[in-house]
């Protein structure tokens, strides 16, 4: 388990590299620590190496569920913070994710027209705003 997190410190995974690459390349002109991972194997490796305040998870990834993921990531990192990221309108998070105090705030939909949207979001879950 990883003990503590750089609080600017923040993963994205997405299987899209068009969506994972342009919010990576925002999130660091905007002055943030930034990782990425195409797939939930690659995540949970970058997880258990290294501290993170918050991730991004796309809901639907090529290898794996990213609610599930979501899950895996709290066990191993209990600080951390995460944002669901996906395209369906119709996606709703599981019990599993409200239990471990996810709510439709911490829902990101796709396609996003305005990133600074995004960017106050990810700035509240890091304590960076209040």
């Amino acid at each position: 388990m990883i003990s503590a997190a750089t609080p600017k410190a923040i993963l994205i995974v997405d299987d899209e590299p068009s969506i994972r690459d342009s919010l990576q390349m925002f999130l660091e002109d905007c002055g943030h620590q930034v990782k990425t991972a195409a797939s939930m194997a690659e995540a949970l490796k970058l997880l258990g190496r290294e501290p993170f305040g918050l991730a991004i998870v796309d809901v639907r990834l090529s290898d794996g569920n990213g609610n599930q993921l979501a899950l895996e990531a709290r066990a191993l990192q209990p600080q951390l913070r995460i944002l669901m990221h996906t395209g369906s309108i119709e996606y709703q998070l599981p019990p599993e994710l409200v239990e471990l105090g996810l709510g439709e705030d911490q829902v990101l939909r796709k396609p996003q027209p305005d990133l600074m949207t995004v960017l106050r979001r990810i700035e509240t879950e890091l304590g960076c705003l209040e």
